[in-house]
């Protein structure tokens, strides 16, 4: 009996979809939370930048705010990348309200 040779292949695509949860432009007041997730299609696996005004900020999937003070307020890229083809970015806006106190 003869075995049949078997060929496994490893099919290289993506980034594509790349998308950031929430989406849209997103207003918070200061102080508040915010937690940006960056995804993408990717084979093999994404991995992810975070930068804002061109510069690096993080190099994970996740962008996390404990607590967000006015000079947060821009725009942020997510680039998502899996080391075989081409980028995919996807942008957003987070705009930072004062927070204000009664004095009545």
């Amino acid at each position: 009996y003869i075995f049949p040779t078997l060929y496994k292949y490893n099919i290289s695509d993506g980034p594509y979809n790349t998308k950031i949860i929430p989406s849209g432009n997103i207003t918070k007041i200061e102080k508040e939370h915010l937690t940006l997730t960056c995804a993408a299609t990717c084979n093999p696996q994404c991995s992810y930048i975070w930068t804002k005004d061109n510069k690096q900020i993080i190099v994970r999937d996740i962008l996390e705010f404990m607590s967000v003070k006015r000079h947060d307020e821009g725009y942020y890229r997510c680039t998502s990348s899996n080391g075989i083809n081409t980028s995919q970015h996807k942008d957003v806006y987070i705009q930072v309200n004062c927070k204000y106190i009664s004095l009545l």
